[in-house]
Order: structure tokens, then C-alpha cells, then sequence
């Protein structure tokens, strides 16, 4: 498994949180409130938000469901992991741009 190449969500960007990690499972709507506390690459702070939840939950470190560490670490999955936003088509959604000039185009 790689390691997700594209860039951190900027916080106020929506993703999708996956208990346990798991992608094949259901997911939730999730808004990033900023980076992880560890600051590392593909690790967000999240509030997410449930069906039927009255109170929305945050979670710290929160690593990308890509992650190989949630492989060798299960014990990190605990938190869930994070993802794009992907449209009926497959595209992802809410991905930062890389580049000023990818951003001067948006």
C-alpha cells in the first residue's frame, strides 16, 4: 500500500471519516478543523458528524485510510481515518491545489 501522494484538505474542507478505518464500510460527513497535532502528512484533526448524533465528535490524528502505518499500527485505526470527497464520477473533491498556478485556475 502507498502512501496518499496528494495534499492535506485545508481546514473547513469536508471529507469522508471511515470508523475504524475501514473503506469499505460506511462512512460519515467530516469537516477538518485543522492539522494533526503531530503535524504529519496526511494526519488531520476532524469533527465528524453522525446520523443520529446530537453532538458532533472530534478526533485528533486522524490518518488518511491509505496510510501504511494504520497496517502496521491497528491500534491507530481506533480514530478512523480520513478521505477525499469523490463526486458521482469518480473525481476527487476538495483537494487543495498543488501549485499557485493550479490555484490562479480554480
Amino acid at each position: 500500500m502507498k502512501p496518499n501522494p496528494k495534499p492535506n484538505p485545508l481546514i473547513g474542507h469536508n471529507v469522508l471519516w471511515y470508523p475504524r478505518a475501514d473503506k469499505e464500510g460506511d462512512c460519515r460527513a467530516a469537516l477538518v478543523t485543522g492539522p494533526a497535532e503531530v503535524h504529519r502528512e496526511n494526519v488531520l484533526s476532524l469533527t465528524v458528524f453522525g446520523e443520529n448524533a446530537v453532538t458532533p465528535r472530534t478526533f485528533t490524528t486522524v490518518r488518511h485510510v491509505d496510510d501504511p502505518k494504520l497496517e502496521t499500527h491497528p491500534r491507530m485505526r481506533e480514530v478512523g481515518g480520513w478521505d477525499y470527497l469523490k463526486s458521482r464520477h469518480g473525481k476527487t473533491l476538495g483537494r487543495p491545489p498543488r501549485t499557485t498556478d493550479e490555484a490562479g485556475r480554480s
